[in-house]
């Protein structure tokens, strides 16, 4: 949850800053924080599942998070086309990540010393 709350602030940062070197800046903070997260998510996600169907469940978030890669970008151009400002776009990015961060709040359970099985 460290690496998505890192990746909601920078996500939102990079969608409101008003220089180059601000972009720069929120841009790597941006790049490191949903690097890490996806490193996580990728380790964590498969402990959610039973060992019954746990590359079955962990496939399918992977597939759904793809089908997200390829629509995000196609999403931005839509907005960008329609006059839609980056930070609100941006904004729709940060509510995104904060859904996620809420999943995982609610809903995920922490196995650390767990059998799974």
């Amino acid at each position: 949850m460290a690496y998505l709350l890192g990746t909601l602030i920078s996500a939102y940062l990079f969608g409101i800053v008003d220089s180059i070197n601000q972009l720069l800046i929120c841009g790597a903070l941006l790049s490191f924080f949903n690097l890490g997260a996806w490193g996580a998510m990728y380790a964590y996600t498969p402990e959610q599942y039973t060992t019954n169907i746990r590359a079955t469940g962990a496939g399918m978030a992977a597939s759904i998070g793809r089908i997200g890669g390829i629509l995000g970008p196609l999403m931005v151009g839509f907005l960008m086309a329609n006059q839609v400002s980056v930070s609100v776009i941006f904004g729709l990015f940060s509510l995104s990540i904060l859904v996620a961060i809420l999943a995982i709040l609610f809903l995920g359970k922490e196995t650390k010393q767990t059998h799974l099985c």
